[in-house]
This record gives C-alpha cells, structure tokens and sequence, in this order.
C-alpha cells in the first residue's frame, strides 16, 4: 500500500503543479 501511496502522491503532486498548484495552497 504505501508504493501505491507514494505513486497517488506523485501523480496529485504532478497535477497539482499542471494546474498551477492552488490545490496544494488550498490546503
């Protein structure tokens, strides 16, 4: 579970950045 966690995190970290990363400001 935790590599498929890492690789989640990845993945929402690359959006995140694709998006101009206001999801991880609105946390």
């Amino acid at each position: 579970m935790k590599i498929l966690n890492e690789e989640h995190f990845q993945n929402v970290k690359r959006y995140a950045e694709s998006i101009g990363d206001t999801s991880l400001q609105n946390c």
